[in-house]
């Protein structure tokens, strides 16, 4: 088996603790934006704050692991709001299903 000087460091990339459950969160299959995230990863790994999300976030697409959309998402009451969805690339979904943490 060969292994891809990228692939062990976009590993590596996507197995600090707060990237890995973000990834696991997207790899449900659905686009979240970063509430959301913030508030699935505090239940799994602990209490993370939004800015924190925000910079791992930003490695993940630096590194082509995530992708990001803008969208306007339409709350019940009050203004619309633009919000970034973020969800896997195949790359990371690919890497995702190699590791076992």
């Amino acid at each position: 088996m060969s292994v891809r000087k990228d692939d062990v460091t976009l590993t590596h990339v996507l197995t600090h603790p707060i990237r890995y459950a973000i990834a696991k969160e997207l790899a449900k299959g659905r686009p979240l934006y970063i509430q959301q995230l913030t508030q699935k990863v505090s239940k799994t790994i602990g209490k993370v704050d939004r800015k924190i999300i925000s910079f791992h976030l930003m490695k993940l697409e630096e590194n082509g692991l995530i992708d990001s959309d803008l969208d306007v998402k339409k709350p019940p009451t009050g203004n619309p709001v633009v919000v970034r969805y973020s969800k896997l690339t195949p790359k990371a979904s690919e890497l995702l299903s190699k590791i076992k943490i």
